[in-house]
């Protein structure tokens, strides 16, 4: 639970965009300050940005307070952290953008653009690797369809507040509960996949060789849809190293 109230923004956010930037993070100080950047370089700016820290050891929080944004305390794991920066945000439309991935120009516009359609009620940006490989491209590619199973917190996803709440949002689950909760959506209504990319990194392709990381991967997403514990899952991610 966050131990922070976050208050309404007052006048200085006339202009803004309507999209509250949610950030879960834990032991990023290394590379969230570009993360942040790039969301602060939108135009029109966001109402807010929100960095939900689950108890980072590397003082995350004090780079992202320097940064000139607003730090919320929350118990570790990826979904009660997403969870607790949606219910504390303030904007109509909640983009969940992970510490490790930047931006595009125009990418809040974007969403706005999107959402003005009363029809599309979420989706995500395309993805794109720091490191071109043919695996990675072939990931990447994945990511420009809207299917539930290829859907996941690296792409940037967004979401009508409204709808986030109505479909009870992150699950506080320790694997795919970006996943789980994009295949809720999709029964919302529309979902549209914007033409624009979000960067992220390859980390833990990177480390593991990224066919052996695939391969690891899509054996995880056919454990979780034969039904498989999803702490069970998150054991064995977690053994294969650091986040994609």
């Amino acid at each position: 639970m966050s131990r922070e109230v976050y208050t309404p923004p007052g006048p200085a956010f006339r202009g803004a965009s309507r999209v509250s930037v949610i950030v879960p993070a834990l032991d990023e100080a290394a590379g969230i300050e570009r993360t942040l950047a790039a969301i602060r370089d939108q135009t029109p700016p966001a109402r807010e940005i929100l960095v939900v820290d689950g108890g980072s050891g590397d003082g995350t929080p004090e780079v992202a307070r320097r940064a000139g944004t607003r730090v919320l305390a929350a118990r570790r794991g990826r979904g009660v952290q997403l969870h607790t920066g949606a219910r504390a945000a303030t904007g109509e439309i909640l983009l969940f953008v992970h510490a490790d991935t930047r931006l595009p120009r125009g990418g809040l516009a974007a969403v706005e653009g999107a959402l003005s359609d009363p029809a599309v009620v979420g989706g995500k940006f395309r993805l794109r690797f720091e490191h071109r490989h043919p695996v990675l491209g072939a990931v990447a590619l994945g990511s420009r369809l809207p299917w539930a199973w290829t859907s996941y917190g690296d792409a940037a996803i967004f979401v009508r507040r409204d709808v986030y709440l109505r479909t009870g949002g992150f699950e506080d689950v320790p694997l795919f509960e970006d996943h789980r909760f994009f295949a809720r959506l999709k029964r919302e209504g529309t979902i549209r996949v914007l033409p624009l990319e979000v960067t992220t990194s390859c980390r833990r392709f990177c480390r593991r060789g990224p066919l052996r990381q695939l391969l690891e991967n899509a054996a995880l997403l056919a454990g979780h849809a034969l039904g498989a514990s999803p702490r069970r899952l998150a054991d064995r991610y977690r053994e294969s190293g650091p986040k994609a």
